[in-house]
């Protein structure tokens, strides 16, 4: 409740480490992106204690209306000289600038609605893609938080993915589910990551009902 009651409603700038390729760097984080971050995220006001975590850092501007709830909890952690400060699930970014030579993503807080207007219009209704190794159609709904699935010599006895609840859409090329996510890299490609590793490949199909 102390956390809770700690909010940070002050301008500041913040950073994150995190350990990124620099080509899925490139494919995800576009100047302009808006998104959301669904876990609770750690950022330490020491640009060099964030160094310590991932070979990128996110240099983080938050502001005082900016709508996103923080807390300053480096009186509570049992490290208070990593200065840390502790943004809720869901808080919602805009990709300001990328230095790529420092291995710097710039962004700005904004309020989660924003992110989630931005991105509603752009949605396709579903997306329908196959992995040709596992033989394996994944679908992944505008309206629904769960990844489905079917074999392909099955394709109509569709199931879930018990593993991959919480799934939403951040942009219309990238779906988050609990263990990573799914990211359009173009040409009707795609790739899933799992703890930022690279974990799957799929071609997307289109159906005479599907967008």
């Amino acid at each position: 409740m102390a956390i809770h009651n700690n909010n940070e409603n002050e301008t500041l700038k913040v950073y994150r480490g995190l350990s990124i390729d620099s080509k899925h760097v490139k494919q995800e984080y576009k100047i302009g992106l808006k998104f959301l971050w669904p876990t609770f995220t750690c950022t330490s006001r020491n640009k060099d204690v964030a160094h310590l975590f991932g070979n990128y850092v996110f240099e983080i501007d938050a502001t005082e209306h900016d709508g996103i709830y923080r807390s300053d909890i480096a009186k509570y952690s049992v490290f208070p000289d990593e200065q840390e400060v502790l943004f809720y699930p869901y808080s919602g970014y805009i990709v300001q600038n990328i230095i790529e030579d420092a291995k710097i993503i710039q962004l700005k807080c904004i309020d989660t609605a924003e992110v989630e207007s931005s991105s509603e219009k752009n949605i396709p209704r579903y997306v329908k893609l196959f992995d040709s190794l596992r033989n394996l159609y994944v679908y992944m709904y505008k309206d629904s938080n769960r990844v489905h699935a079917s074999w392909g010599f099955q394709p109509n006895r569709i199931f879930l993915i018990s593993d991959n609840k919480s799934g939403y859409w951040d942009a219309p090329y990238r779906y988050h589910h609990r263990n990573g996510h799914f990211l359009d890299i173009g040409n009707n490609q795609w790739e899933e990551y799992q703890n930022n590793n690279l974990f799957a490949m799929f071609e997307r199909v289109y159906d005479d009902d599907n967008d």
